[in-house]
């Protein structure tokens, strides 16, 4: 691809380029540069291991781009104010800007992103769309994925995914946006068309430095990306997040607060809940096979995200009766014993289950 075409989404600082030249790769690790790479110089906060502009230069990189000058023996160098943007963008153009051909469907939050991502994804692949995850669990189109280290991978293994994932058939993705993916710009140049905000709790502080920078960099999502959102309104950030946003945006609530869709449940169930549905003058009973108050909470997310995604609610909650919970999550192994397994750190009070509102489930 001609380095014109790569720098299209890119607003450039400064070009220094005697002429334009195909690029053959995009590169930030300095041992996989060949003829014709674009070599990406990461800031210090960022740097990656063998993101060195030195060795990047003896193996021939043709172009440097960074946010300073660096080296004057590159035949082209790129400045620009952010090289993670930069980055992401260029990659997301030279895969054929695969998002743009999708429909995304990204959740945050600091717990239920698997969950939700999971369960979006059945309800879609149960009304015959065909849909890829990407997320903590690894990245696939079938039941079999793909694992990686990042709940949100960076640029230059997401944009081949998704690239990977369009040229399968694949018209959806429910896509897991972890605060550091965001606060990282690993989602630069990615199109999200609905954003999903489950709850924030203390957590990677020791990233993020300070609650209120967490928050921010979850908000992100909804300021940057997305048009559509829902938000779950039992959140207290979740909520002003739901007033902040500027665009379309559905509120869900498993504990009664006034929302767009809410769950509530009415009984117990062997393995899960009886729940009812009241959406707008809908109002559905249905059954959830998944353990859990916090699991309710999963379904009203999942819920949201669907209806925005144009899913009719009576296929939305067929979809749920038949749902089973992800691998590692509160997941059943053994019945004689009941063993289950569960890798998410969450609060014990979260499994708890949610009390029955019997007022509500009279008569029902």
């Amino acid at each position: 691809m001609l380095l014109s075409a790569l720098l299209e989404d890119v607003d450039p600082i400064c070009v220094t380029v005697p002429e334009d030249f195909e690029i053959a790769s995009i590169d930030t690790n300095a041992h996989a540069v060949g003829p014709n790479s674009l070599f990406v110089v990461l800031p210090p906060s960022l740097a990656l291991p063998h993101n060195d502009v030195t060795v990047a230069l003896t193996r021939g990189a043709a172009a440097i781009l960074s946010q300073v000058c660096v080296s004057k023996q590159a035949r082209g160098q790129i400045l620009v104010s952010s090289t993670p943007i930069a980055l992401g963008r260029m990659l997301s153009t030279f895969h054929g800007r695969p998002s743009s051909k999708l429909k995304l469907l990204a959740i945050t939050g600091t717990n239920g992103k698997t969950t939700v991502t999971w369960l979006v994804r059945h309800i879609l692949r149960s009304i015959g769309i065909r849909c890829g995850i990407i997320g903590s669990l690894g990245a696939g189109i079938n039941d079999e994925l793909i694992p990686f280290n990042r709940t949100t991978p960076p640029p230059h293994i997401l944009q081949p995914i998704l690239a990977g994932m369009h040229a399968a058939g694949i018209s959806h993705v429910c896509l897991e946006a972890s605060s550091h993916g965001l606060a990282l710009d690993l989602l630069a140049g990615t199109r999200i068309l609905i954003g999903g905000m489950t709850n924030l709790t203390r957590d990677h502080l020791d990233f993020h430095g300070s609650f209120q920078a967490y928050a921010e960099a979850k908000a992100l999502l909804f300021k940057e990306f997305v048009s559509l959102a829902c938000f779950n309104v039992d959140d207290a950030t979740a909520e002003r997040f739901l007033h902040d946003f500027k665009g379309r945006s559905l509120s869900v609530s498993s504990a009664g607060k006034p929302a767009n869709l809410v769950l509530t449940r009415i009984g117990p169930y062997p393995g899960g809940s009886q729940l009812r549905a009241t959406y707008g003058s809908a109002s559905e009973r249905f059954t959830l096979p998944l353990l859990g108050a916090h699991n309710v909470a999963n379904a009203a997310m999942a819920m949201g995200m669907s209806l925005l995604a144009g899913v009719e609610l009576t296929d939305i909650i067929a979809a749920l009766e038949t749902a089973v919970a992800p691998p590692g999550r509160l997941s059943k192994i053994s019945t004689r014993p009941t063993i289950f397994i569960d890798y998410a750190h969450i609060p014990l009070q979260f499994l708890i289950p949610a009390p029955v509102n019997h007022a509500k489930s009279a008569g029902a």
